[in-house]
């Protein structure tokens, strides 16, 4: 049988993966902080932040709630970074973006973070700031600097 070579070219024999669920889902701003004055105790990373919107492939954008584990039996660091919102069709309110550890000694977090297409990748996260967290991940073989910035009340970085 001879086919046509762009028979199957549409056909995306590999998907995405379906990215973990975190068990929370926000759809705003007001209800992650709403969530937060529910806590007993709020760590100082925990809040909105936002990351992406640069150049490819870091183009998706992404709105992230940190917060605390409380499910330990379920996800193996101390913070989760929540999907708020995201302009990448993968990931949707409460899909986990990433998790990670609380600060060793030198305020760097070990942890995980999903990429654009869900595969997940080791990296480290550190504060540079109290609005700004940092990570390193490789795409396509090339290092890409990521920066998370925390948003304000009015949804605007810090």
């Amino acid at each position: 049988m001879n086919l046509p070579s762009d028979t199957f070219s549409g056909l995306n024999i590999f998907p995405a993966p379906d990215p973990p669920q975190s068990g929370q889902h926000f759809f705003s701003y007001e209800q992650v902080e709403e969530y937060l004055a529910g806590q007993q105790s709020i760590d100082p990373i925990e809040g909105v932040w936002r990351f992406g919107g640069g150049e490819p492939p870091q183009d998706p954008v992404y709105e992230v709630a940190i917060i605390k584990n409380m499910q330990p039996d379920n996800f193996d660091h101390d913070f989760l970074g929540v999907i708020i919102s995201s302009s990448n069709g993968n990931f949707n309110s409460g899909d986990l973006k990433f998790q990670f550890d609380s600060a060793d000694a030198n305020g760097e977090r070990e942890g995980v973070y999903f990429m654009g297409n869900v595969a997940d990748q080791s990296t480290i996260f550190q504060a540079l700031q109290p609005d700004l967290i940092a990570f390193i991940v490789t795409i396509n073989g090339k290092r890409q600097d990521v920066e998370i910035k925390r948003l304000d009340l009015n949804g605007r970085d810090y």
